[in-house]
């Protein structure tokens, strides 16, 4: 067995940095890198340095550089944009589960692969100048990176041919991400074009992935396409474009979801005063809150999969609640507990004041028809007499005095 089952991620940095020769950075929860990372494409951190990490970032996750200075190519598969393992199941190799509920393939390095976004639905390559996040590293959906095949036991395998020819071909006219795209801008420009085409390579980078994943997935996958240019744009320059479109991006995200925002990487609309609506990976759930319970009703591609009411920090009733989900399949249950788990804090994460508002009263318009009959009967000489003959068509008779003076004195209905 390996000896890579235990979740302490200092000592397992270490035993991956010394038996692997793997180059070992430390990310975040969010996967940014928590110190500057760039060198360590060209050296590796020694002993002294991961000890001062690891001591300094108690809380850090294991990132590991992917390229020639650690010799590997991971190949990134994402159920939540389309991806699906099917194609590479007979592939024996180094192979973890993510915290995502995606899959990692770990190849020797070939020269040439660099980093790459949708190479078909939900497949990314993680080559020269990227990284990717390692077991036993936590996810913010609170699930671990786990090895299913660990590099303690399993050898790591070339790049398969038949990968090969993904990474070659397999920008098809059905892959909506490279739909329309220039191959000549895809495999890098000249100095001329750079800019025009930086612009238009993070656009399309940027609209793929949600504001969460960015800085962790984004930028590393322009790095890498930034470095087929000919000459490649400085760091300085390739920033500058970055910001700018990223900015447009939120500009244009905002004006289109003026009630939707992202918390946790989760997009949360709460244009319905009934309910929220929470959406990822396909899944959509909409959520009334009660006082101790939430009432959740569970779709999966527009499918009713299950409505029932639940405490969310209860792993019982979270358990019941998959377990009806009979429609899902094993892998899908797998990442809806995840979800489950995160939907929790995120529903703490959304503003009081905006659930508050979910549930206020809406104050009616007042036309100046309405106003000016109000104003009459306020100072209509047989005010106390009217009061009564409207307290009368509600079924109430007798006792005239008793109704007046406990309608006069009675306390407002509400505190407004």
């Amino acid at each position: 067995m390996n000896n890579v089952n235990t979740n302490n991620v200092s000592e397992q940095a270490l035993s991956l940095s010394e038996r692997f020769s793997w180059s070992i950075v430390p990310v975040g929860v969010d996967k940014k890198p928590l110190d500057e990372w760039k060198k360590y494409q060209n050296q590796k951190a020694g002993r002294e340095q991961l000890q001062e990490w690891f001591k300094k970032y108690p809380a850090a996750n294991i990132g590991v550089v992917t390229g020639k200075i650690s010799n590997l190519v991971v190949l990134d598969i994402d159920p939540r944009h389309g991806g699906n393992e099917d194609l590479f199941d007979e592939i024996i190799t180094v192979k973890s589960k993510t915290g995502g509920g995606g899959w990692h393939y770990y190849f020797n390095y070939k020269e040439g692969i660099h980093n790459q976004a949708g190479i078909i639905n939900g497949l990314d390559v993680r080559g020269e100048g990227g990284y990717v996040v390692v077991p036993p590293s936590l996810h913010k959906s609170g699930n671990r990176y786990k090895w299913i095949n660990s590099p303690f036991d399993t050898p790591i395998i070339d790049v398969p041919s038949k990968v090969l020819a993904i990474l070659q071909n397999g920008k098809t006219e059905n892959n909506q991400f490279f739909k329309n795209w220039d191959e000549t801008v895809l495999n890098g420009v000249n100095e001329g074009k750079r800019n025009e085409s930086a612009a238009s390579v993070v656009g399309k980078l940027l609209g793929k992935y949600s504001e969460g994943e960015w800085e962790s997935e984004v930028w590393p996958l322009f790095e890498g396409w930034n470095l087929k240019n000919k000459p490649p744009l400085s760091e300085v320059e390739l920033r500058a474009v970055y910001n700018s479109i990223s900015d447009r991006e939120l500009k244009k995200r905002g004006q289109n979801l003026s009630n939707t925002r992202l918390i946790n990487d989760y997009e949360v609309n709460l244009g319905n005063s009934s309910y929220i609506e929470i959406k990822k990976d396909g899944f959509r759930f909409l959520i009334k809150p009660k006082r101790s319970k939430i009432e959740i009703t569970l779709y999966k591609e527009d499918e009713i999969i299950n409505t029932d009411s639940l405490n969310l920090i209860s792993s019982k009733a979270r358990t019941i609640f998959i377990n009806n989900c009979i429609q899902l399949s094993e892998e899908e249950k797998y990442v809806l507990t995840g979800h489950l788990i995160a939907l929790n804090q995120v529903l703490k994460e959304v503003n009081e004041e905006i659930l508050n508002s979910m549930y206020e009263e809406k104050k009616a318009e007042i036309t100046d028809e309405e106003t000016e009959e109000a104003r009459n009967l306020l100072f209509s000489p047989t005010l106390l007499n009217d009061i009564l003959k409207t307290i009368k068509k509600t079924g109430v008779a007798g006792e005239e005095k008793t109704v007046l003076t406990y309608y006069l004195g009675r306390p407002p209905l509400n505190n407004s």
